[in-house]
């Protein structure tokens, strides 16, 4: 069954099997009077930090065995989505119930759409697997297009779903009831580019981990404390460093845990024993200097993109605390780690990249303090040399992107249903093309993303569909290449018309 016909059936169905969980048995290892692994936990006697201290040590070891024996086969649905599976998973984890203990998201990647599934723990210590599956993705026809968001105030997922052509979307928010995920009984109908407000309130973008990065696992707490306090065994505090980035702030300095605001146009969030007050102050650090290459994970780890090390001021405690951080391999995030269990999460919108940080002759974990230049203008012979990862992107997300209005709506009405394939550069390029309307006449700019289709189809001779997903190299010359005039999508972004790729 196809999620186009499943949708017209009824936006609200359910797609879940009936009740039934997977239960596995899960060990709960005490922590010794000397083990300080674990998370802060709330304000309360001793016995309550040994308890959160245990169950977080027992979370981690169970979401571990969970990625650890991932298959595609636990992800097919037979009442759902026929799913072309590309053998991919990433995962996150979020609080759904307001428990301050995390749960984790797992998602089988597939190459139109994605199954997400939830996995739990019981108060008994007991890992549940839910029946109910998540959908994110979008059907090639154009048809049906599918998002998973976490709720704002962890009261559970929200699924969206609408239609190419109707624009018709509806959204459902899923609670989190024992060993199941279960209807709220709140839903959502509109028109895609008219979400109402408390929708949008409530829906938070999830950042999506590929399982190569244990980061997120790693640095799991349950329960939570009210600053950032560096823990007697772990990084002691050191000198301030400086941030000169730009910041937006959407939540008060003094919130912990949740969405904290952008820096340079990343989105911050943090985790539960984290200030946004500091968590802004480690993200201008990190996106100020320059990063190394990963060489120091295991020989038998994939590791990350890029790592450094910064220093940062909780504004709670008026110190000074070391960060390290790691660019996941997907390029798109990085997460600090330091303190007291402190974690911060640095996602450039869309589907943007961080990798411009990290500078391949740099000492891994070395801060210079100035931020990576872009890569000059790579010819050779006249041929002008691209590379990076091929990505099909939605209206919303090229608008997040965009270099002369990032965020807007689309300024012609664009659909949402829309699909965009765009080569994502592995870092920012200087490049020469030809220029809309000065006929005969080149310019020369930095980019970072470059548009190979639209709606309209291929403007070269190569179909690019069979390369989504794909770390392609495109060899080109300023004339198969220009900058647009006019305010069609992808806005402002140089086009290719002409090229080899391989």
């Amino acid at each position: 069954m196809s999620y186009s016909s499943r949708r017209t059936t009824g936006l609200r169905r359910a797609t879940g099997l009936a009740a039934l969980a997977t239960v596995m048995a899960l060990t709960v290892t005490a922590c010794g009077p000397d083990d300080n692994s674990g998370a802060s936990a709330v304000a309360g006697d001793d016995g309550g930090k040994d308890a959160d201290v245990q169950k977080a040590e027992a979370l981690k070891d169970a979401y571990r065995g969970v990625l650890g024996g991932l298959n595609t086969a636990d992800f097919e649905d037979p009442e759902g989505v026929s799913i072309n599976f590309t053998g991919n998973f990433e995962y996150t984890t979020a609080d759904l119930n307001a428990d301050k203990a995390p749960e984790l998201l797992v998602k089988a990647v597939g190459k139109e759409f994605s199954p997400i599934r939830v996995y739990s723990a019981t108060e008994d210590g007991t890992l549940i697997t839910p029946a109910k599956f998540f959908y994110e993705g979008a059907s090639s026809a154009g048809g049906a297009r599918g998002a998973v968001y976490t709720a704002s105030d962890s009261s559970g997922l929200l699924q969206d779903d609408w239609m190419g052509g109707t624009g018709e979307a509806t959204s459902t928010l899923w609670t989190l009831d024992g060993s199941e995920m279960a209807e709220s009984g709140q839903d959502w109908d509109y028109r895609i580019g008219q979400i109402p407000s408390d929708l949008t309130a409530l829906q938070t973008k999830i950042t999506w981990i590929s399982t190569d990065d244990s980061s997120a696992i790693d640095s799991l707490v349950v329960g939570g404390a009210g600053e950032d306090v560096a823990s007697g065994d772990g990084p002691q505090p050191t000198e301030v460093g400086r941030g000169e980035l730009s910041s937006n702030a959407t939540a008060p300095s003094s919130q912990i845990g949740g969405n904290c605001g952008t820096v340079d146009g990343a989105t911050i969030t943090v985790g539960s024993v984290t200030s946004c007050g500091f968590a802004m102050n480690v993200a201008k650090e990190a996106l100020s200097t320059t990063w190394g290459p990963d060489t120091v994970s295991p020989a038998d780890a994939n590791g990350g993109a890029g790592i450094t090390t910064v220093t940062a001021t909780s504004p709670s405690t008026s110190t000074t605390y070391t960060m390290n951080c790691m660019i996941g391999s997907g390029g798109g995030t990085a997460n600090c780690t330091g303190g007291n269990n402190a974690q911060v999460r640095i996602e450039k919108p869309g589907n943007s990249s961080l990798l411009y940080l990290v500078d391949e002759n740099v000492t891994p974990g070395a801060s210079s303090g100035q931020g990576q230049q872009p890569a000059p203008d790579t010819t050779v012979d006249g041929q002008t040399v691209l590379t990076g990862t091929v990505v099909d992107m939605t209206t919303s997300e090229i608008m997040d992107i965009s270099e002369t209005a990032p965020g807007s709506p689309p300024p012609n009405g664009e659909p949402e249903t829309n699909g965009y394939i765009v080569l994502k550069l592995d870092r920012p390029q200087q490049i020469t093309a030809r220029h809309s309307g000065m006929s005969g006449q080149t310019a020369e700019r930095t980019v970072r993303y470059v548009s190979l289709s639209t709606p309209n189809g291929s403007e070269s001779s190569i179909n690019w569909t069979g390369y989504v997903g794909k770390h392609v190299t495109v060899t080109t010359t300023a004339e198969g290449m220009w900058f647009p005039s006019d305010t069609g999508l992808p806005l402002g972004m140089v086009r290719l018309s002409g090229g080899t790729v391989k």
